[in-house]
């Protein structure tokens, strides 16, 4: 199973989630209206999820690539 590491948000789970792989997407509107209110926390918020997006597309190119130039050397 794949594991969020290094959560930021973890504080902010409802304890019943806190220990599954993706926690924050059990987080609701009430932890996100906390959470913006911490200095900094959003813009590491932002850059973490920003991070995320560029990994996920550069493995997405990366498997078409590689579908694309099957067979050969």
């Amino acid at each position: 199973m794949e594991v969020c590491e290094g959560c930021l948000l973890r504080d902010y789970v409802p304890e019943e989630y806190k220990e599954e792989a993706f926690p924050c997407q059990h987080l609701n509107e009430s932890a996100v209206e906390r959470f913006v209110t911490v200095p900094e926390l959003s813009a590491r918020v932002a850059d973490r999820l920003v991070s995320i997006a560029e990994e996920l597309e550069a493995s997405a190119h990366a498997e078409d690539f590689s579908n694309e130039h099957q067979g050969y050397p």
